[in-house]
């Protein structure tokens, strides 16, 4: 992924879109999914990965929009927001992500400030300064299937209070092996986190939202043109 930059980059294609209620959010998110797999994502790794920043406040619906992405790519389990774990991994395939959660309820609409809190062996939680041990890239065990995939991370950085925090995690490592990375409250990481290929920002509008579509690659360009 692109090192951080010394000064703002400038988007190379912007584009906006209407979503009046949660199922256009839904609707986009399905869209996003058809262009990863129209560009010949799907049952291939994404050469070089793919890095995506999410944006808007508490509520503007960037989980429902990772959720309805991973959904459409294949995934059949629950879709959990990673405000507590910081990292959530799936892994897709050409038949669909093939790590399941053991909880496989579906999540409730809304519920996107939740978080499931992750116990160390010693009984006492993670911080937000403690990377996901069992979450490191090439580490998934029966994530692995043989068949030719690629892995998504869901990122959730509202906790960091530094940008320290980003370095201090090791999370770089996941941008570097060819991984799609859906990033929320990027900001919290500061510079320390590069240029994405794509950011998508949601605004409240009235009842509905404005989602701001942002590509600063060439690969995240074409993604975009496909939405």
């Amino acid at each position: 992924m692109p090192a951080a930059p010394a000064a703002p980059v400038s988007p190379i294609c912007e584009r906006q879109f209407d979503l009046p209620d949660e199922a256009a959010t839904v609707a986009f998110g399905e869209r996003f999914a058809a262009a990863l797999r129209s560009a010949g994502t799907a049952g291939q790794r994404i050469d070089g990965g793919l890095h995506v920043h999410l944006l808007g406040d508490l509520g503007a619906g960037k989980t429902t929009l990772v959720r309805a992405t991973l959904h459409a790519l294949g995934h059949r389990g629950r879709v959990r927001s990673p405000t507590y774990t910081l990292v959530e991994p799936y892994r897709i395939d050409d038949v669909g992500c093939v790590d399941q959660p053991d909880d496989k309820r579906e999540d409730r609409p809304g519920d996107e400030s939740l978080g499931k809190q992750h116990s160390m062996p010693n009984g006492n939680s993670r911080t937000p300064h403690e990377k996901q041990q069992d979450h490191s890239p090439g580490k998934h065990g029966d994530m692995s299937t043989g068949r030719r995939g690629y892995d998504v991370y869901h990122f959730d950085l509202y906790r960091f209070a530094d940008p320290a925090e980003w370095a201090d995690a090791g999370f770089r490592e996941y941008f570097n092996e060819g991984a799609l990375c859906l990033v929320e409250w990027p900001e919290k990481a500061g510079m320390l986190i590069g240029v994405p290929d794509l950011s998508l920002s949601l605004d409240l509008a009235g009842e509905g939202r404005v989602l701001t579509a942002r590509a600063y690659s060439a690969r995240g360009k074409d993604y975009l043109d496909r939405c």
